[in-house]
């Protein structure tokens, strides 16, 4: 499902291209999300939660996405996502839904004191995203104006079927900046937990909703 419908979201000659790789790998707490993969009950509510501080630089193509929304352009939030390649951008359609791209800033790493900041170029929002049915589809590429400097990795997209297959469960990597706790503190020092996920239409039997 993830792969099928976050490839099919690319512009075509960026799928053209050959460069959207299938080893697993890290993938964000944004990837698990989209992909309808259940997590440990660790963070079943879908929190960043109970994990330590990430290293940027063990992870340096995580973005912080900030949005601007045009009904209230007094207020802003913000959204993890990763970094396909030097201009492209993984994210929740959720985030940049309905805004125009001078809306969204892409930062790297923490928003917090950086100034290493990107403009958006074009947003393409996957076509069967519709905001009333949740997740489903809630998956977008972000093309950036220009690159960030002196950035040469970047994430692959992990999880093959084959993986997954028999309800098997897969280690995974989680790296958000949003909500942390039901409180709603910030994770904006961006926060890292492991996590076992697995994919598939029975996949939520045995985890709690």
């Amino acid at each position: 499902m993830f792969y099928d419908d976050a490839e099919s979201s690319l512009p075509a000659s960026w799928r053209a291209s050959g460069r959207m790789k299938t080893n697993r790998s890290v993938v964000s707490a944004l990837s698990l999300i989209l992909c309808s993969m259940i997590l440990t009950n660790r963070i079943s509510s879908g929190l960043i939660s109970g994990g330590k501080r990430y290293d940027p630089k063990k992870y340096p193509y995580v973005v912080t996405i900030k949005t601007i929304p045009k009904n209230n352009p007094k207020t802003s939030f913000h959204c993890t996502g990763s970094l396909l390649n030097e201009l492209y951008v993984l994210t929740a359609a959720h985030c940049v839904f309905g805004e125009k791209s001078n809306a969204v800033t892409v930062y790297q790493g923490s928003y917090l004191n950086n100034k290493v900041t990107r403009r958006v170029a074009e947003i393409h929002v996957h076509n069967d995203y519709k905001p009333e049915l949740n997740a489903y589809g809630d998956i977008c590429v972000l093309k950036l104006k220009s690159g960030f400097p002196n950035l040469k990795t970047f994430i692959e997209i992990g999880g093959e079927p084959k993986e997954f297959a028999d309800l098997k469960e897969v280690k995974c990597v989680c790296i958000g900046f949003g909500v942390k706790d039901k409180n709603h503190t910030d994770g904006s020092e961006g926060y890292i937990i492991e996590a076992l996920v697995r994919h598939g239409r029975t996949a939520c039997g045995d985890y709690e909703a």
